[in-house]
């Protein structure tokens, strides 16, 4: 990350792109980082966790999926390259996850925070998220930042979990333990 110099001599950031970003756009920008980094985390869980099948009297099948806070923990850590966010932690609760991530500001030099709460159900046999409590370094996070993600949140989770495109989600339950993810997967023999 390089650094420039303003007209007014106060410190600001360059994005990648080469804009220079005033407090509010870098701050927009790690907490895009940071969901996207923890959405591809939770993709690649998706895709590494337990997962049973069971077969239907006409021929669809049941594939129920379990990934547990262990496993997305670890694969967080390893994800997370954003130096602003040094320490991500993920608390599994029953009903919701909570996310949290500190680092380092390259600004201030202080420590900021950022955490949410998410909310994980089916509407229509699609995943939806609702993120709430959503703070930055004790700040609300703006409310057209949350719908965004609930909506990046719940469409790269649900891809992600769709491995077949005739499968639906039937259930999704977040416990204490792990999220379990239910899934009606037609076949050729149940769509006769």
């Amino acid at each position: 990350m390089s650094w420039a110099m303003h007209d007014v001599c106060d410190y600001r950031r360059i994005h990648p792109n080469g804009r220079l970003m005033t407090d509010e756009p870098h701050r927009r920008w790690i907490m895009k980082k940071l969901l996207i980094a923890t959405l591809v985390a939770i993709a690649l869980v998706a895709s590494a966790c337990s997962i049973d099948v069971e077969a239907n009297p006409d021929g669809s099948l049941t594939v129920t999926s379990h990934i547990e806070e262990q496993r997305l923990q670890q694969t967080l850590d390893r994800t997370i390259t954003d130096p602003n966010v040094e320490d991500l932690t993920v608390e599994f609760f029953d009903g919701y996850v909570m996310v949290e991530g500190t680092g380092l500001d390259k600004n201030t030099g202080k420590v900021a925070t950022t955490e949410f709460r998410a909310e994980l159900s089916v509407l229509d046999g699609h995943l939806e998220v609702e993120i709430s409590e959503a703070l930055y370094n004790g700040n609300e996070i703006p409310q057209w930042i949350v719908e965004v993600w609930n909506e990046s949140l719940a469409r790269n989770l649900e891809r992600e979990g769709r491995k077949n495109p005739d499968s639906t989600l039937t259930s999704v339950e977040v416990t204490d333990t792990d999220i379990t993810m239910e899934w009606h997967v037609e076949t050729e023999a149940s769509k006769g």
